[in-house]
């Protein structure tokens, strides 16, 4: 069967490039080469865009800095060369043989924590906290941000069903993670493990991984960590940049189509603009025993910016929004105390719960609106460089009952409940330019929100809150050595209205919560990396952890708060030895890490309960001291210029040090291996690729005896194997196709981390095709033509 896969693979891509093959690369044989490096310090810019503006033709350089272009005739060439935070260079060259050049961006490093460059190959490390990683554009916009996060190690998913996952990072999630959209904080509803991340992974360019809480920028609730997303730089060339995106799945028959265009204004070049939208729609999620009723998604989105550039003045307008309509698996709303027994005890769902394919979303669903309009501004001067953004945030979030709200017999369109939370936020930064190995940060930040209620109840009460923040990090850099210490201080207040025997009575509370973080790193001639971090943080608890009283329709469980929590205090140390060979070929990170975290919050379940809406869980936050110490390994080989592996891993331990018993709800340990091969290019397809990839879950057996609703699952491993290229249909047109089958031999399993696993298997084996078409507009050239 596997041959037989790889056949049909190769046999869709080759007869594709056979039919649009019509170009005669007779005579074209010169080659344009070189390397792309930072102007200060020489280091390489590992995955630099280029752009030839005459073929309208691009390449990507590795993660060394180096590029080719093959196959070029005599002549004269514009080549543009980008990279993420460095000002794109222009050149002209005169074409008569093959050249190799060397290519040095001014670049602007937005942190003071260094990242490193996460990829299928060998990777630059230059951090032991922060991992980053670039947009895979045949991937992005099929799966999620969370669905992106776990390809770093040491993240996992916790999942809602099938269409929402939010990140987990060693061990901890959901008010623990900050999610950052474009230098924002995203202020969406992340009250419970279905709220997920409102980000439409097709407007990412650029992914940031944040282990811990040294990430002070954004608060001291990040105790988990941070996941940064940034959009494409801005262009201000004489040219617009573009792409059509169009993907399409088996299994839930989804459909995608989506497009970005960044340029700059015709007749005023001190401004530029990015539009960006993408639309998705799938249906009935097919297991491969059954399909899952009610489990489609629609899903519409939408973004632009608006940017001026003068000189060292940079202002940026940023509008975005993000629409979707969830369905929720009708099998965990249940109608009585037996028939939820029944469920849980049963392999599969009841009858009615299976049915056939639809498109169709019917109750219970979610709406979910995310709208963000921000305004970005940065100076930079001699002594350094200040930036202020404010950003207003409105998330609207719908929940629509199995069964019509009281009063509404027949309006279908009436939710149970909705919460329409507004954020105004506001911050301003300071960081200083390298001098004699130092290095400086300085900011304020500052949030209002409001939360309005609307329906015949809600599980989260109308509040107002406030809070702000200020902190200070330092780096110094001598030899070898790197240091850096950071720390921060912030108030949040709370005021909420709860209802007490028929009254409504006013809440209030107050944290103040600290942060420290101090990191040393050794870096041997860039081979051996090796780096100690400590970080102090807490954590006040989240409105939904204090006050949090009734059902929660998205994950099918009843909720109740404790306003009597305690702020969390974390206490992380980590270590990482990273060690790349002397020809590039072998790297290898490790990461060792212990947090002790006392008073721990989390969802105790208790016994199920009946309501007039039907049978659920119930779960009680509460309060524990906990420990978490874990690894995470990986290993990445090229043993040849086409032929690469990819082995990663990671294990952790998560105890209630209180009750001496494991934490619940804790990511099973993993193991991922991704063998991939290269082929030679031809006339019309350019580098082919095949790629086979194992993910094998552990079955989690650290586990609390008798307090989960359902035993935690066995072991699983999850084949997947994907192809593609770039097809050169001309020689100003070329299409980037990928075929990917994920679950390769359609294995029944179910997931530890998915609340729905009580109720149901996971999807079955999934065959998506992706097409990306990049095209480049030269408008200057456009405009003498006129």
């Amino acid at each position: 069967m596997f041959q037989k896969v790889v056949s049909t693979l190769f046999g869709v891509l080759f007869i594709l490039s056979g039919a649009f093959s019509q170009k005669n690369l007779d005579g074209c044989n010169l080659s344009l080469s070189g390397k792309v490096t930072d102007t200060h310090d020489g280091s390489d810019l590992s995955y630099s865009s280029l752009f030839i503006l005459e073929l309208q033709r691009g390449e990507v350089a590795d993660e060394k800095g180096n590029f080719k272009f093959s196959n070029l005739c005599e002549g004269e060439y514009t080549l543009i060369v980008m990279h993420i935070g460095c000002e794109p260079d222009t050149s002209v060259i005169n074409l008569t043989e093959s050249i190799k050049l060397k290519m040095d961006l001014e670049h602007h490093a937005e942190e003071l924590a260094q990242t490193n460059i996460i990829a299928f190959k060998v990777a630059k490390d230059n951090g032991i906290t922060s991992s980053e990683t670039r947009i895979n554009n045949h991937l992005s916009s099929m799966t999620s941000i969370a669905a992106l996060s776990s390809t770093v190690n040491g993240v996992s998913m916790l999942q809602s069903g099938t269409n929402v996952a939010k990140p987990v990072i060693h061990g901890l999630h959901s008010n623990r993670i900050t999610m950052v959209n474009n230098d924002v904080a995203l202020e969406g509803q992340n009250w419970g493990i279905e709220h997920a991340p409102e980000i439409d992974p097709f407007a990412a360019e650029r992914l940031t991984v944040v282990k811990g809480a040294s990430a002070l920028r954004y608060g001291t609730s990040a105790i988990g960590g941070t996941i940064i997303v940034l959009p494409d730089e801005p262009i201000m060339s004489d040219y617009l940049i573009g792409q059509v995106y169009l993907g399409v799945a088996s299994n839930n028959r989804k459909g995608l189509a989506a497009f970005k265009l960044n340029g700059r204004f015709e007749h005023f070049e001190k401004w530029n603009f990015g539009i960006q939208g993408s639309l998705k729609k799938s249906g009935t999620v097919n297991t491969p025993r059954y399909y899952l009723h009610n489990t489609g998604m629609e899903e519409f989105n939408y973004s632009w910016t608006v940017g001026y550039q003068n000189g060292a003045y940079t202002s940026t307008v940023l509008y975005s929004q993000f629409n979707a309509n969830i369905g929720v698996f009708s099998g965990a709303h249940i109608g009585n105390l037996t028939d939820l027994e029944n469920a849980l005890a049963s392999d599969q769902p009841r009858p009615e719960d299976r049915g056939e394919f639809s498109y169709a979303l019917k109750r219970p669903y979610q709406h979910v609106e995310h709208e963000t309009i921000q305004w970005k501004n940065v100076l930079n001067r001699k002594k350094g460089d200040w930036q202020l953004v404010l950003a207003r945030q409105f998330n609207l979030r719908e929940e629509f009952d199995k069964h019509l709200p009281r009063g509404s017999s027949s309006n279908e369109s009436v939710p149970e409940f909705a919460i329409n939370l507004e954020s105004y936020t506001g911050s301003l930064i300071f960081e200083s330019k390298m001098n004699k190995g130092f290095q400086y940060e300085v900011g304020l930040n500052g949030i209002t929100q409001v939360n309005r209620l609307k329906g015949s109840r809600s599980f989260i009460p109308a509040y107002i809150a406030n809070g702000m923040g200020a902190y200070t990090a330092v780096s110094y850099n001598k030899g070898y050595w790197e240091s850096s210490f950071g720390a921060r201080l912030e108030q949040k207040n709370y005021n909420a209205e709860m209802v007490e025997k028929n009254q409504i009575v006013n809440k209030e509370k107050r944290f103040i919560t600290p942060a420290l973080t101090a990191e040393v790193k050794y870096n041997r001639f860039k081979l051996v990396d090796i780096g100690l971090n400590y970080t102090f943080a807490q954590r006040a608890p989240g409105i939904n952890e204090l006050f949090s009283d009734g059902i929660h329709h998205g994950v099918a469980a009843i909720e109740y708060g404790d306003e009597h929590l305690n702020p969390e205090s974390s206490q992380k140390v980590s270590g990482s030895l990273a060690y790349i060979s002397m020809n590039k070929k072998s790297k290898i990170d490790l990461t060792l890490y212990s947090n002790w975290i006392r008073d721990f919050i989390y969802l105790q379940p208790k016994e199920a309960a009946l309501t007039i809406r039907g049978a659920f869980p119930v779960y009680q936050q509460q309060q524990t001291n906990a420990f978490f110490t874990g690894a995470d390994l990986s290993w990445n080989q090229n043993f040849t210029e086409q032929l690469a592996l990819e082995m990663r891993g990671s294990y952790l331990y998560a105890q209630n040090v209180n009750e001496d018993k494991p934490l619940i709800f804790m990511p099973a340990n993993r193991v991922f291996s991704g063998l991939s091969y290269t082929f030679n290019s031809t006339e019309a397809l350019y580098r082919p690729f095949v790629q086979f990839g194992v993910n094998h879950i552990f079955e989690q057996k650290r586990v609390p005896l008798d307090e989960d609703f359902a035993n935690a699952p066995s072991a699983y491993s999850l084949l997947s194997l994907s192809a593609g290229g770039r097809l050169s249909i001309s020689q100003n047109f070329n299409v980037f196709i990928a075929i990917t089958i994920e679950n390769l031999t359609n294995r029944v399993y179910r997931d530890y981390m998915n609340r729905f696993r009580y109720y149901a298997d996971e999807m079955g084996r999934n065959i998506s095709l992706n097409v990306r078409v990049p095209f480049l507009i030269n408008t200057k050239k456009n405009r003498n033509n006129e």
